[in-house]
């Protein structure tokens, strides 16, 4: 029996540093962008976390920073780092009835200066079509 417990206490250091090489390597995949699909708006917030850091500290929670996403046609909005991986992008208008194709710019870099290394990442989003406002009967009181 004590031959078994020290087998696993020998084994399960090795257990541990390999599942974290796992989580290591997946922790610098691909850009990630929530939502990542659908309908988008007037208002709506979509929050992009990148793999490495973009910016330095002292770029957290400034206003009107650059949106580091390419987008077709051109969004509209405010963007805001909220930590140096993480940004949100608060919509302020579309085109009505218009799909928008996000990408990454060919010379984003991280704050290290390392070209990020994601592969083709884009996203599509579309946009509500125009609707006619409803027209209510005259009522009378």
């Amino acid at each position: 029996m004590k031959l078994v417990l020290i087998t696993f206490l020998l084994i399960l250091p090795l257990l541990a540093c390999s599942g974290a090489a796992e989580t290591d390597e997946g922790a610098q995949g691909d850009v990630q962008i929530e939502p990542n699909s659908g309908e988008i708006e007037a208002g709506m917030v979509l929050t992009i976390t990148f793999p490495a850091p973009m910016i330095g500290p002292e770029a957290i929670d400034v206003p009107n920073q650059h949106f580091p996403i390419a987008s077709q046609p051109a969004l509209d909005g405010l963007f805001i780092w909220k930590s140096q991986t993480e940004g949100v992008f608060t919509i302020k208008r579309v085109k009505t009835g218009s799909p928008y194709h996000l990408t990454l710019p060919p010379d984003l870099c991280d704050l290290a200066g390392k070209p990020l290394a994601t592969k083709d990442w884009s996203v599509e989003f579309t946009t509500p079509h125009f609707r006619s406002p409803q027209i209510l009967p005259n009522v009378m009181p």
